[in-house]
């Protein structure tokens, strides 16, 4: 989480992204995981738009 607070990535929201994506990336040897580590994600991820938590 803390690499998510210093990337100024939302946890829930990265989290959420990469448990749906983590089967396809094990699956697939060409896909890097090192792309779904959240300074990474937020690059690929930038235009996507999440509802905001009610909390």
């Amino acid at each position: 989480m803390g690499c998510c607070k210093a990337s100024d990535v939302n946890p829930r929201q990265w989290l959420t992204d990469v448990f749906s994506k983590i089967a396809l990336y094990n699956s697939n040897y060409d896909l890097d995981l090192a792309d779904l580590l959240p300074h990474n994600w937020k690059k690929s991820n930038h235009c996507q738009n999440f509802p905001e938590s009610s909390n």
